[in-house]
């Protein structure tokens, strides 16, 4: 950079002399206004040219200093701007269809990009490391955030697309431990262990509403639900099978096929292929 604003000075300078020679030639020949003589000089007349064409221009400060450079290169198009420590804080480019606007620290390093790709839109930000700790895009009709770590390991990630949201957390083995989705009429919220198997479900969704615990095989173990007025608590074996039902429920007989009803206080236990044990009251 110091061998440019050298050159830049020293063409300065050349432009500076030859304009000096210009206007003595200019009296001497008697086009320059003389004392009493009024009318316009033919320097002040000149016309700046229509169109300038260079690959690279550099701005500098009073001191020499480039604090600007608009430059060309193969089917890129950048324009840098620097602080009064030289340090590059911004940069508007272009390459082929993708167009960037980065912005820099003190330090000159990179803290945030917008970028725009096609359909694609995204903005990321950059700790002081370089690391990318977030990210936000939108990708046709799809818009999502992600947050990173100091790793910069995903640790939570929220999309929409269409009427569909989705919140997502990871733990920092990359695996998903809870998720909250919206979709229509029902929202819900997924728990799962270390290995990403579903230990809690919870949902609600129009005029029902449950919370199902699972084991660690994720077979659901207890559930309770609510449907209009009725409530009911499930407790299952480790096959999946209903083995208690406390609340008021609906109670399919599985010898008769027929389905009861059950009161509000109603304990009904159950044996393996669902039929009745015991009952209360």
């Amino acid at each position: 950079m110091g061998n440019e604003v050298e050159e830049i000075k020293a063409r300065l300078a050349a432009v500076e002399r030859s304009m000096q020679r210009y206007r003595a030639a200019l009296t001497a020949l008697g086009l320059v206004a003389v004392t009493g003589l009024s009318g316009p000089s033919l320097v002040g007349a000149a016309k700046a040219p229509g169109v300038i064409q260079a690959m690279m221009f550099q701005v500098v400060d009073e001191r020499g200093e480039v604090v600007a450079t608009l430059a060309a290169q193969g089917d890129g198009v950048s324009l840098n701007l620097y602080d009064k420590a030289g340090k590059r804080r911004a940069m508007l480019g272009t390459i082929g269809d993708q167009a960037i606007l980065g912005l820099y620290d003190k330090a000159g390093k990179r803290r945030a990009d917008m970028d725009t790709f096609d359909d694609n839109q995204s903005v990321a930000l950059y700790d002081d490391a370089g690391k990318t700790r977030a990210v936000l895009t939108n990708i046709g009709d799809d818009v999502g955030l992600m947050l990173n770590d100091k790793a910069e390991q995903t640790r939570a990630l929220l999309n929409t697309t269409g009427d569909r949201a989705l919140l997502q957390f990871y733990d920092e083995s990359k695996k998903r431990r809870a998720f909250v989705g919206v979709s229509d009429d029902l929202a819900s919220l997924t728990l799962n262990d270390q290995t990403e198997k579903k230990r809690a479900f919870l949902g609600a969704g129009g005029d029902r509403a449950s919370l199902t615990i699972y084991d660690k095989d994720e077979k659901p173990r207890a559930s309770l639900g609510a449907l209009g007025t009725d409530t009911g608590l499930d407790l299952h074996d480790e096959a999946g099978k209903v083995r208690a039902v406390l609340g008021n429920f609906d109670l399919k007989q599985s010898a008769t096929g027929s389905t009861e009803h059950r009161a509000t206080s109603s304990l009904v236990l159950l044996d393996g292929q669902g039929g009745m044990l015991w009952e209360a009251p």
